[in-house]
């Protein structure tokens, strides 16, 4: 289909960008760690669920940190536009936000000793622990169980059917091990989410979705 041969050019932008970067025709898919919202689906269609994160606090490794408790009155940076921004006074009580514009900013912040810890998804943060390696760690496990999904302008069923296609194909188990042990060596590969997860989250895309 026509659909199916569009070319594809990657851009890099900041999560606030995301729905104005369809609503502006400047993107025709937004494919990153964007997770599925209520506010979110008011404005973009959702694929199926590519992969299930969960935010977490990144420390350093000589931290004194044991517990989140421990970070009531501390700051702790979130990146601006995120969702850690939104969640952090729920997640963590008592800590005092630093919004950042970058993570190099919030991991010279931390390195120098200005904020106690970053509040973001575990696949950000295991990243930087691959940059920075044997100077940081989570504490502790997730806050949260958060789905990523692809998002594209609503009212385009045939466009979305070739994501999903995508999609599928990247969660066959072959491919979805060999990616993830890419990306993050060392780390225990988690399961493939559910193939029809979007189901249970219809309401959130305001689409129809056949159950099976």
């Amino acid at each position: 289909s026509g659909t199916s041969k569009k070319r594809w050019k990657k851009q890099e932008q900041n999560y606030g960008n995301t729905p104005r970067l369809l609503a502006r025709g400047q993107a025709d898919v937004i494919l990153a760690t964007v997770t599925m919202t209520y506010e979110r689906g008011n404005e973009v269609d959702f694929s199926k669920v590519y992969f299930v994160a969960g935010q977490a606090l990144l420390v350093p490794i000589k931290s004194v940190l044991k517990d989140i408790s421990d970070l009531a009155g501390k700051m702790v940076a979130v990146h601006k536009g995120s969702r850690a921004e939104q969640t952090l006074e729920t997640l963590v009580p008592g800590a005092k936000a630093i919004v950042v514009a970058s993570y190099e900013e919030a991991m010279t912040l931390l390195e120098a000793g200005s904020i106690a810890a970053l509040l973001e998804d575990d696949t950000i943060l295991l990243g930087l622990m691959r940059q920075y390696p044997e100077k940081y760690q989570m504490l502790g496990d997730p806050l949260t169980k958060d789905s990523y999904a692809a998002c594209i302008t609503k009212g385009q069923p045939e466009f979305l059917k070739v994501i999903d296609e995508v999609i599928q194909r990247f969660k066959e188990p072959e491919n979805w091990k060999a990616t993830f042990t890419k990306y993050f060596p060392g780390q225990v590969v988690p399961p493939i989410p559910s193939t029809f997860m979007r189901a249970t989250l219809a309401d959130i895309s305001g689409r129809q979705v056949e159950k099976k």
